[in-house]
């Protein structure tokens, strides 16, 4: 496994992706996007067995997880898809590179989204269809309206703001 940090400049301010990165550079492109107040290491299992299976295996950390770093405040899901676009494309970016040496084809990717992770996957689908060749919902479904009790508990849940005690807390 590798580590990368991806930065770009958002409407909001600077941000800055950790990116856990599996397999070759020249495999095909899987992108694989947590659920809400998750890190992307919850993949670790999986990851190794899709590098293991021949695909590159991005795991870009959502804003506030791991080293992933920008504002948090009034973000909607299209800056978090735009996150992870950039992390598409800076990985292309060197694959590209040591593809024109080899001669080798870069196909767009996969992505994969679990739970919230879903929605970040369709809006990327839908801001950035050139850069993926297919998109993946795991655990997306939805019945009925979440209670505000639980909608408050998974928004403290991930608050780096917040005390660890508290977050463990509001996950419990």
């Amino acid at each position: 496994m590798q580590r990368h940090v991806v930065r770009r400049d958002s409407a909001q301010g600077e941000v800055s992706i950790d990116v856990r990165i599996d397999g070759a550079r020249h495999a095909p492109q899987l992108v694989l996007l947590p659920s809400l107040g998750r890190d992307s290491d919850d993949f670790d299992v999986i990851a190794a067995a899709l590098a293991g299976g021949g695909y590159r295996v991005l795991r870009p950390a959502p804003r506030g997880m791991a080293g992933s770093r920008g504002p948090l405040q009034d973000i909607t899901l299209w800056d978090l898809a735009d996150d992870v676009a950039a992390v598409i494309e800076a990985d292309r970016a060197l694959c590209t590179s040591e593809a024109s040496a080899s001669h080798a084809k870069v196909i767009p990717a996969v992505v994969a989204g679990h739970a919230y992770g879903n929605w970040v996957a369709r809006c990327l689908a839908v801001r950035h269809p050139r850069l993926l060749r297919g998109v993946a919902l795991l655990a997306a479904g939805h019945r009925g309206a979440t209670p505000a009790t639980i909608r408050e508990a998974i928004s403290r849940s991930f608050d780096t703001s917040l005390p660890q005690a508290q977050r463990m807390q509001a996950l419990q």
